[in-house]
């Protein structure tokens, strides 16, 4: 009994002692995105896809704040926005803005953090992130080494948050786009970025780097994401590390999250139809709408297009921000009227795009339903071209469709390969164990409350018996009894 007990409890410690925290994110809406051109025309609707980012609304302070915080990808700084703004700043952070343009609504929902009102802040040293003559534009001009009081959820099911004291961030003044804060997830760690994995490690929060999105579809506008874990540690049930694949991610050129896939295709019957070389460097990306596409599927694109360019299909440009190397780029769409004949056409000629990946063991799959979108009077191509640039860069309809698994720490991209596992043989050994051990217990128990009723029973039955008053009846003479009332009833 106590060696089964021993186990259970070492199994409920195991499960407990898995680290990992879960931020709930929301999609940012369209209205909240600076654009330059006329609102809902082909140009407005592009441009708003080319970035589209999702947001977590972090609890700090005491009392608490609330204060929106955009989840980045390409970045690693971790910040948080003051209210109170800087004295003499050298950038005009406020009106040139260059992607984010906080609506009144939003903002009137959340707010900015204001230090002033915190009983629990900690402020350090203040430093200017580069000098405001220099071409490169940090993510705030100022930022200040601070701590709070935060509250997270350490749980999937989100049913209570944690609070956490002396949780490091920095504190930004005169912030870019003057947005309320930044989280990011980047590859680059440079030695003024204080990352918010690296804070929840150092905190003892988590005990690595993973980190990756959850949502029901790959165009959903709300889910998780989940720091510190792998899948097969919160999902016990239908993981295993057995099945899990990695490919590296990052190079001295790029400092994206990026793979390698060894084919790239579309099928006409048994033929394949290939895009770039071998080992073609892919760069994944969550926070866009869009796929960046080849010359080489640009040509294959136009032969499609071909017969009704200019008459009921049309190629427009807009600008389209890079946030890491902070410049602009010309990029190229394609768009139809919503004629039933250009539908008709697109959904025929149209084929899947295969990106194979030896690595990751899978050939991932962007589908024409995906390419393909229809927007009241129009057909939006969401393969679209970048004139500074000529490689493949997939938004959600691959990121998020799929759940890869990131870590900055490896520079490393994970994925299990058999994502769905049969009833039969792919149970988690531990949830086994888990469950024979608590039947053990159950068993256990149950026998010995069994024992002590039936003992308490025999031991009353026995004192009956002792009864002077009690008449004992065999069953013979019942029966005997019983006959004679049925036949003095039926006389």
């Amino acid at each position: 009994m106590s060696k089964v007990f021993h186990l259970f409890l070492v199994l409920l410690i195991l499960n407990i002692s898995k680290c990992y925290i879960v931020l709930p994110v929301e999609l940012l809406p369209k209205e909240n995105y600076k654009s330059e051109y006329d609102l809902n025309s082909p140009k407005d609707i592009m441009s708003k896809e080319f970035i589209s980012s999702y947001y977590t609304e972090l609890e700090i302070g005491d009392p608490t704040q609330k204060i929106p915080l955009l989840i980045k990808q390409k970045i690693n700084d971790f910040i948080i926005t003051s209210s109170n703004p800087l004295k003499d700043p050298k950038r005009d952070y406020t009106s040139n803005k260059l992607i984010y343009d906080f609506s009144k609504n939003f903002l009137e929902k959340y707010s900015f953090y204001n230090e002033l009102k915190s009983n629990s802040i900690g402020k350090g040293e203040c430093e200017k992130r580069k000098p405001y003559d220099e071409i490169e534009k940090p993510i705030a001009e100022e930022v200040c080494d601070s701590n709070e009081t935060v509250s997270l959820y350490d749980n999937i099911d989100l049913k209570e948050k944690t609070k956490y004291k002396n949780f490091h961030f920095d504190l930004a003044q005169n912030s870019k786009d003057n947005v309320t804060g930044v989280i990011g997830l980047g590859l680059t760690d440079n030695y003024y970025h204080t990352s918010f994995l690296k804070v929840l490690k150092s905190n003892k929060l988590i005990d690595n780097y993973y980190w990756f999105f959850e949502f029901n579809s790959w165009d959903s506008t709300s889910g998780n994401l989940i720091l510190g874990s792998l899948l097969e540690n919160i999902y016990t049930d239908k993981y295993s590390s057995d099945d899990l694949a990695s490919t590296h991610s990052g190079d001295a050129k790029y400092v994206y999250w990026d793979m390698s896939f060894d084919e790239i295709y579309t099928k006409n019957g048994n033929e394949k139809i290939k895009y770039g070389n071998n080992k073609e460097k892919v760069e994944l990306n969550v926070e866009s709408n869009l796929i960046i596409g080849t010359k080489d599927y640009r040509t294959y694109l136009l032969t499609v297009l071909n017969e009704f360019m200019n008459d009921k299909c049309f190629n427009d440009t807009f600008k389209g921000y890079d946030e890491m190397m902070d410049f602009y780029s010309t990029i190229n769409f394609y768009y139809c009227k919503n004629d039933k004949t250009v539908k008709d056409k697109l959904y025929k000629e149209i084929s899947t795009i295969y990106f194979n990946s030896v690595d990751l063991k899978t050939t991932f799959e962007l589908t024409k339903e995906q390419i393909i979108k229809e927007n009241n009077d129009y057909i939006f191509i969401n393969i679209v071209f970048s004139e500074n640039q000529n490689r493949w860069i997939l938004g959600k309809q691959i990121a998020l469709k799929y759940k890869f698994i990131f870590n900055p720490d490896a520079k490393n991209i994970y994925y299990y390969p058999s994502m769905s596992k049969s009833e039969s043989g792919k149970t988690s050994y531990l949830k086994i164990i888990l469950i024979c051990a608590l039947f053990v217990i159950v068993c256990v128990i149950g026998i010995i409350i069994g024992k002590l009723l039936y003992g308490k029973n025999k031991k009353r039955r026995a004192n009956e018996l002792k009864d002077d008053n009690y008449e004992y009846f065999p069953e013979e003479n019942k029966d005997k009894d019983n006959k004679i009332i049925s036949d003095n009833d039926n006389e």
